[in-house]
């Protein structure tokens, strides 16, 4: 069964956690993508300025 796991930091954090992913998964497919995070809290937007 398919199954999708969503890992949003920093991008040199996630490059540090790769090796420890490949030791983890026997087989699989890694997608890595630039985000641009958005907030809401307390019904206001408040807009990021750190992409990750």
């Amino acid at each position: 069964m398919p199954l999708v796991i969503e890992i949003v930091d920093r991008e040199e954090k996630i490059t540090a956690f790769l090796p420890i992913l490949g030791k983890l998964m026997s087989s699989g497919l890694v997608t890595i993508v630039s985000a641009r995070v958005l907030l809401f809290e307390d019904r206001a937007l408040r807009i990021t300025e750190d992409r990750t």
